[in-house]
């Protein structure tokens, strides 16, 4: 993929790209893939218990209730090189808006479930073909985020390979049309390297959770054990006069933001939330001074 860009855009939740910021929900799962491919590596090609073997899934774990973890755990092993590279150079452009949007934990949430997604699905096809087949790599959640990107931001231009611009709907017609392509093609010929299935069931899920505006808010303990490494908890509290209330709707709003961040952290706001709240801070401010 490549750099995108507001001409075309502008709503305030499209970030613009970030070089590296150590606390977001993307960078962390780009090192976790790292480090675990870094490991592998250092491992050896030829140990019988590579690391990569241990993370993939085969079709028949779906019957093993042992092997069951491998649904997730195959999204964080990769086959070389290239695989994991492009996986998360995608993962790195587009991923950003997208946390921005929906906040760091309920990011980690969507991506950790669009792999459980992919993964049951997979294993689901070759339970019923019968075909042996093993599977590795975070694609599936890649473009279950590549296509909420596309959902939320349909007008922003990306910058394929960072030279051609091509608006982002664009982008995910073709995600879908090449893995539709790519998936009849494996029916008619056989055996391939590519899960195209994976991609689809992720594209599938995207759309799921876009338009049926679904929520893993109740999974938060899940985003907080993960991130609370990585996070400071802010000491903001806004009060505002009991004779002077604010708008009731916005004080509702902002008591709803101000418990998010009290569970999630200030980053897990949306650029929305935020705004918000400012606007919130600034009417209680002007009260005080009346």
């Amino acid at each position: 993929m490549g750099l995108y860009e507001r001409d075309y855009y502008h709503e305030s939740d499209l970030q613009p790209i970030q070089p590296w910021n150590s606390r977001s929900m993307v960078s962390i799962l780009i090192v976790v893939n790292v480090v675990l491919f870094v490991a592998n590596f250092l491992m050896g090609s030829s140990a019988p218990n590579k690391l990569t073997a241990f993370l993939w899934l085969e079709s028949e774990n779906i019957k093993q209730p042992t092997q069951l973890y491998r649904l997730l755990t195959n999204g964080f092993a990769h086959a070389n090189i290239a695989h994991i590279f492009f996986n998360m150079l995608s993962l790195f452009f587009l991923g950003q808006s997208v946390e921005s949007k929906y906040g760091r934990n309920e990011f980690l949430r969507y991506f950790l479930i669009a792999i459980l997604f992919g993964s049951l699905i997979w294993s689901i096809r070759h339970l019923v073909t019968g075909s042996p087949a093993i599977v590795l790599g975070a694609s599936g959640g890649v473009t279950a985020v590549t296509m909420l990107f596309v959902f939320n931001f349909p007008q922003a231009i990306l910058h394929i390979w960072g030279v051609l611009p091509v608006k982002a709907w664009m982008i995910g017609v073709l995600v879908v049309v090449v893995n539709l392509l790519g998936n009849s093609s494996l029916s008619i010929n056989g055996k391939s390297h590519v899960a195209y299935d994976v991609h689809l069931a992720g594209a599938a899920f995207a759309a799921l959770y876009f338009y049926g505006k679904l929520d893993f808010g109740a999974l938060g303990s899940l985003g907080t054990a993960f991130s609370n490494l990585f996070k400071r908890r802010p000491n903001l509290k806004i009060h505002a006069p009991e004779d002077e209330p604010v708008a009731s709707a916005m004080q509702i709003e902002a008591d709803r933001i101000l418990e998010k961040i009290h569970r999630d952290g200030q980053e897990s706001l949306t650029a929305k939330e935020r705004k918000l709240l400012e606007e919130y801070s600034r009417a209680v401010r002007k009260q005080r001074q009346q």
